[in-house]
């Protein structure tokens, strides 16, 4: 009865082993081009291929079964072998007319924008103070074509040197073969981009990043790189939304071997306890059952409160990501009109423009105040600080502000010289001066504004007073709170979201203090908050 088995065996063995074979040749393997562009695109310390879209691809890989085969190159004769069919898939690629014609180009997976990197002895202000400056770019490279254009179109009259990848570039600006560097903000967030290399604000060209495809790609594969994409930028919690947080934290800080041994010695210590922990509690008598299935609740409560702190911070990430970038190169590219040769009529419309995308920011940035304050984010770092000094810099801040409306500003100091220096946080300070100041200005037309401190049993008393359209006596205990403004029938010329006070009001709780006002309808008000002073002596401010 044996034998029949064998036979059986063997003709199973003789019929599967094409079919899997088969299946194994079917397997796909993308050539993709490697050239280093960190954290986009690089060669790690390990010699393994790493960044945004080595990340993202690995990722869609896995998911469609392909196989990759990576090649380091230099970028101009990389895109040469994607043109000749040599490799398969070009990531890091920027959208022009000539590269549309020669490839296939994927939905895109990042944005970014053409920034100017210079040193301290090189400031720029703005395209025109290029003339006669050595610029460094890549070559082949879509940043070359747009500062050539440039060059060209608005006669600046610069040097172009080319250069193989970043690593040569970085090296140019250090030794002064070049004065400055043009490339996509992305550099900012490499290590190449040292302390001495700083990004100006001075906004080329907005792009958006794509994998650049071969022509004669399977059109099937193409299909299922381009969902496979649009799938991780469509789930928060995908491989796409990891790595742009791992390589968007811009860390310079090498940490020696030593440090990450003495972790490592620590975490096993801190296994030993755990799993220790866990053996005693499996010796817990039943009567504790019940105290269990309590936390267990308690449990699964945090885990969705911090699930739904995950989300919210994730959000706010995207938001001052994909709202802060284009709308700052949207006022860049204003300012750049504002300096040519525009029309007085073109001008007051590049004003209104500016002036109302100022005010988008700002409410952005208020919006992600308020979210940051209320997810924790916000620390206090306390430091001994000149109050004095502190009070008369908003002041001069603010001063021209206020003389644009017509109103005086000015800061009355009651201080001694030891009084003066406290102990607190000078950026929370600092940005609730800044909350006050702002509506004592937007809400007084014609008059002053005063501004002045005290201390009074260990805490400081500051004030600040205007004359202007005062608060209803029956709307002042509601201004301090979200989206509420002091007067409901404002007109549009002091519009507003109404965060102001009530960050203010946030950032005087964490100091330990608390804040109030005292109004008249139609003829003024005065906002007091007061905190801590936790002094320390001169003294010890000194050493």
């Amino acid at each position: 009865m044996r034998i029949p088995h064998i036979i059986l065996f063997f003709i199973f063995l003789f019929i599967t082993t094409p079919v899997l074979s088969q299946l194994h040749k079917d397997t796909k393997t993308l050539k993709v081009g490697i050239y280093d562009n960190p954290p986009k695109i690089f060669i790690n310390k390990n010699n393994e291929p790493d960044g945004i879209f080595i990340d993202v691809l690995k990722s869609v890989a896995e998911r469609e079964h392909f196989e990759l085969e990576f090649i380091h190159d230099k970028w101009s004769r990389l895109i040469k072998m994607l043109e000749r069919d040599e490799i398969d898939v070009l990531p890091d690629m920027i959208y022009s007319l000539e590269r549309d014609s020669l490839f296939n180009l994927s939905v895109p997976l990042l944005s970014t924008s053409l920034q100017i990197f210079t040193t301290k002895q090189t400031p720029i202000n703005d395209i025109y103070d290029l003339r006669r400056k050595r610029i460094g770019v890549i070559n082949s490279s879509r940043q070359k074509e747009v500062i050539v254009e440039r060059n060209k179109t608005e006669h600046i009259n610069c040097e172009i040197l080319s250069y193989g990848d970043f690593y040569e570039l970085s090296n140019a600006i250090h030794s002064n073969e070049i004065d400055v560097i043009v490339a996509y903000r992305f550099f900012y967030f490499s290590e190449l981009c040292d302390p001495s290399i700083q990004p100006t604000g001075v906004v080329l060209d907005l792009s958006e990043i794509h994998y650049g495809l071969s022509k004669n790609l399977d059109s099937e594969i193409r299909i299922k790189i381009n969902k496979g994409i649009i799938a991780l930028k469509n789930d928060i919690d995908s491989e796409f939304y990891q790595s742009l947080n791992q390589w968007y934290t811009k860390s310079k800080t090498n940490i020696p071997v030593i440090v990450i041994w003495g972790v490592g010695v620590i975490l096993v210590c801190l296994l030993i306890v755990l799993i220790f922990v866990v053996v005693l509690r499996q010796q817990v008598n039943q009567k504790t059952q019940t105290l269990k299935a309590r936390n267990k609740e308690l449990m699964i409560t945090k885990e969705r409160a911090e699930e739904s702190d995950k989300l919210k911070t994730v959000f706010l990430q995207n938001v001052s990501h994909e709202i802060r970038t284009p709308l700052n190169g949207i006022l860049g590219f204003i300012e750049l009109l504002k300096n040519s040769h525009v029309k007085d009529s073109g001008k007051r419309y590049l004003n209104i423009i500016s002036i109302n995308g100022e005010r988008l920011l700002n409410t952005i940035n208020d919006i992600l105040e308020i979210s940051a304050i209320e997810t924790n984010q916000k620390k206090l770092r306390l430091k001994a600080i000149n109050l004095n000094d502190i009070l008369k810099n908003h002041v001069n801040i603010y001063s021209e502000q206020a003389k644009q409306k017509g109103i005086q500003l000015q800061y009355r100091n009651s201080l001694t010289t030891a009084q003066t220096i406290v102990n607190t946080d000078e950026n929370v300070l600092g940005s609730i001066l800044s909350h006050l100041l702002n509506n004592a200005i937007k809400f007084t037309d014609k008059g002053e504004i005063e501004l002045g401190c005290s201390i009074q049993q260990n805490n400081v008393i500051v004030y600040l007073k205007d004359t202007g359209i005062g608060i209803p006596e029956e709307r002042t205990h509601a201004i301090f709170d979200r989206f509420v403004s002091a007067n409901l029938n404002l007109s549009r010329n002091n519009e507003g979201l109404g965060l102001g006070l009530s960050i203010a009001k946030a950032y005087v709780n964490m100091l330990k203090g608390r804040i109030w006002v005292e109004s008249e309808y139609k003829l003024g008000s005065t906002f007091y908050f007061t905190f801590p002073t936790n002094s320390i002596s001169v003294k010890e401010v000194d050493s």
